[in-house]
């Protein structure tokens, strides 16, 4: 016996070995190894329980955290102890700009913290303020607010109870879907200095899915689930539907350490705790059912795969050893290749996934990587010259062209050059909008005189062989648009549809609102767009894709331009339309979609 196996191969050797090393400790090991791994699942299961309740307790500090920076922001930069007090006499035009100062933050508030506030509410003692309602926000008397025994114990920044959004007064105006989502607020008290009595409040109203950031929570796969509760113990989220009340689990004092209890006929691991900051206690829950079931499936896969494997050696073990040694052979002389410095080397892709196949592929990679690096820092070197190039180009201070403008229009009111000054102050006007792009979106206002100030300098260049018409409506104000995307449309007279036709020129431009809509109507008595022309910039806009090389021009790529940034900007159904007119000249209408 000892003699044929002298006798045999190596492969064979290595084979007979191998197989005698698993199969006879494989059922010891495979006990043992089962039990160990259902104590690490345990673990593991403890400690992800642990860290999903510290997660919580993170995002729920986060979420007050951003919240007293975003009142902190309101507190410093509005002038609130003024127009709040009710001994204070503000004027009507005091009190519009204070009330657009606080409607611009609130709309910083909403981008800086995206999704994060629903509302905001400001309750002031003081009747002159309280009395306007035309805002993105809620105006309210201070004798509404229904928690004011609550407020006089805090000094400054505190948050209430969490509600329903049906059973709020302050909650009315949201007009949820859903009517069952419970609200987190939070408070600021504006105090009169000298009496510390309170004359006013500010508050945040956070979706309390925001405040746990329930879109962060583990999903159903992970079996984890959540329960929230007040003090009381009355549940006021669920993760999911548990078919049962938190009391139903917990009658005495909270579980701070991982444990089993029985719930229903379900055993579960499960802890407890309660945020400091909030006083909510977040319940962690994970089946026993869930977290053995792996090991269950394990031993079984384990064994399966270890026959198969024992079978499988026998057959595959010669074949593998020679097909290894000859690409052995192959990964040596590409080594030998990198280190003459040619990294551009292919390695011929086989059809096994062994310890050599990763060797090759990580070889190749590591060659391809090295390669990339080099091809990278070259390419990097030619863009840090065109840009410094760049740069060179572009050195110039905006202060200083604002200045200067200033300086020159001032110079034209002392020479009575009034038509000169008067274009450099739009000039200079233009050149701030432009440049001072603070966001994506402004109010209409701000747009409108825009384009006011770059109409006019097309009046002073063309005289009277250009005139125009402008009328905006006093709703349209307020809307917010996208930044810049009157200008693009407009210049397209001026660029394309005057130059066909012979003067006088003439511009027309109304805004108003309609049936949930602010429209912008343009009208030109220029030359228009060819009827061929005139379809493919229709399908291009439709499509919202650029017109092909041949066909594209500066007047396709503005409304493309301008159609892009509305869709990403304004809500579903905003559009432009754009048509000859029956008389020459071509009409483009702007519609942006309003409301809820």
């Amino acid at each position: 016996m000892k003699q044929k196996f002298l006798e045999l191969g190596l492969v064979y050797k290595i084979t007979l070995i191998i197989v005698c090393i698993l199969v006879v400790p494989t059922f010891f090991i495979g006990a043992f190894y089962y039990q160990s791994y259902k104590q690490s699942l345990y673990e593991e299961a403890d400690k992800k329980i642990e860290e999903s309740i510290n997660e919580v307790n993170s995002a729920i500090s986060s979420s007050l955290n951003d919240a007293n920076s975003a009142l902190s922001d309101i507190e410093y930069s509005q002038e609130l102890l003024y127009f709040m007090d009710e001994i204070s006499q503000p004027s009507d035009h005091e009190i519009s700009i204070f009330w657009e100062d606080i409607q611009e933050e609130w709309i910083d508030i909403r981008q800086i913290y995206p999704n994060l506030f629903s509302y905001m509410y400001v309750y002031s003692s003081n009747e002159q303020v309280h009395s306007e309602n035309n805002w993105k926000f809620s105006i309210l008397s201070l004798s509404d607010f229904e928690n004011m025994e609550e407020a006089d114990r805090h000094q400054t920044a505190w948050h209430g109870n969490v509600y329903r959004m049906e059973s709020s007064a302050q909650g009315t105006d949201l007009n949820l879907a859903n009517t069952e989502d419970m609200i987190f607020p939070v408070y600021l008290n504006i105090r009169n200095v000298s009496s510390d009595k309170i004359i006013g409040i500010v508050e945040l109203s956070i979706p309390f899915e925001k405040v746990i950031d329930s879109r962060n929570l583990p999903n159903e796969t992970s079996g984890v689930k959540y329960i929230f509760s007040d003090k009381t113990g009355k549940t006021i989220y669920q993760s999911e539907n548990l078919g049962m009340k938190q009391p139903q689990i917990f009658e005495n004092e909270l579980v701070s350490f991982v444990d089993s209890v029985e719930c229903n006929g379900t055993v579960y691991r499960i802890l407890q705790k309660e945020n400091k900051e909030t006083g909510i206690i977040c319940t962690v829950l994970l089946e026993e059912n869930i977290i053995v079931q792996s090991a269950r499936d394990m031993i079984w896969k384990v064994g399966a795969v270890a026959a198969a494997g024992i079978i499988l050696i026998l057959l595959m073990t010669y074949m593998v050893i020679k097909k290894m040694l000859n690409r052995l052979v192959v990964l040596d002389k590409a080594m030998k290749q990198v280190e003459t410095g040619d990294f551009y080397i292919r390695l011929e892709e086989d059809k096994y996934n062994d310890e050599v196949s990763r060797m090759k592929r990580r070889f190749q990679h590591m060659a391809d990587r090295l390669q990339a690096a080099i091809d990278e820092i070259v390419a990097k070197e030619k863009a840090q010259s065109e840009a410094e190039l760049r740069a060179l180009q572009a050195q110039i201070n905006p202060h200083f062209l604002f200045n200067t403008l200033e300086t020159m229009r001032m110079q034209c009111e002392i020479d009575r050059c009034y038509k000169v000054g008067n274009a450099l102050m739009a000039l200079g006007d233009i050149f701030r909008y432009t440049i001072r792009w603070k966001g994506y979106e402004v109010p209409f206002h701000l747009e409108w005189d825009n384009l006011q100030n770059y109409i006019s300098l097309m009046k002073l260049r063309y005289d009277d062989d250009f005139s125009y018409e402008m009328e905006c409506d006093d709703t349209c104000r307020d809307v917010m648009v996208p930044k810049m995307f009157l200008q693009p449309l407009v210049e397209n007279s001026f660029q394309h549809g005057f130059k066909g036709v012979p003067a006088p020129w003439k511009l027309v431009i109304r805004a108003f609102q309609e049936d949930g809509k602010l429209v912008i109507d343009i009208f030109d008595n220029g030359c228009g767009v060819p009827e061929e022309k005139l379809q493919q910039l229709q399908a291009a806009m439709k499509c919202r894709t650029s017109m092909t090389q041949k066909e594209e021009g500066r007047q396709s790529i503005g409304i493309i331009n301008v159609l892009q940034r509305m869709d990403r900007i304004c809500k579903k159904g905003s559009d432009i339309f754009i048509a000859n007119g029956e008389q020459g000249g071509i009409n483009i209408e702007v519609k942006i979609m309003l409301g809820e």
